[in-house]
């Protein structure tokens, strides 16, 4: 993937690849998936690469290469495997409030006046009449017997 954002051929990616990764973020992204303790890191790695690699197009001192190179500290800028979610969604979040401007306040009075107008149960038995439901399951469960 990282071969054809680079416009390496796939054929030269085992000889080019330091061009495009640096070899301390390799055995740093190594490290990582040992230690993580999800059951499967890749997705989250996907999203860190991909965050990292948009940093690293964007970089000040990158400019002039003619393919951006991956590096550590663009790998730690976008929260390591550790944090890239929430690092990503804390941004999305703060563009949302700034793009949502004085209308946000009105928002969420509204919300807090919609909340206030709903009844709130008072016990989980009001949310969901769960002795209801046994009824229903052991009448289900005595009708299949029958047949």
């Amino acid at each position: 993937m990282l071969c054809v954002a680079a416009g390496i051929p796939p054929d030269q990616w085992p000889d080019r690849w330091p061009e495009v990764v640096e070899p301390a973020l390799l055995q740093r992204l190594l490290n990582a998936v040992g230690d993580e303790a999800t059951a499967d890191p890749l997705p989250v790695m996907q999203h860190v690469l991909m965050r990292a690699w948009q940093m690293a197009e964007n970089a000040q001192d990158q400019r002039e290469r003619p393919t951006p190179q991956l590096r550590v500290v663009d790998y730690v800028n976008a929260g390591e495997i550790a944090e890239a979610l929430s690092r990503h969604a804390d941004e999305v979040l703060k563009r949302s409030v700034a793009a949502a401007g004085a209308a946000l306040p009105r928002v969420l009075l509204a919300v807090q006046a919609r909340r206030e107008a709903l009844p709130i149960p008072s016990s989980v038995e009001a949310l969901w009449p769960w002795q209801a439901s046994r009824d229903l399951a052991q009448r289900m469960q005595t009708r299949s017997k029958r047949q």
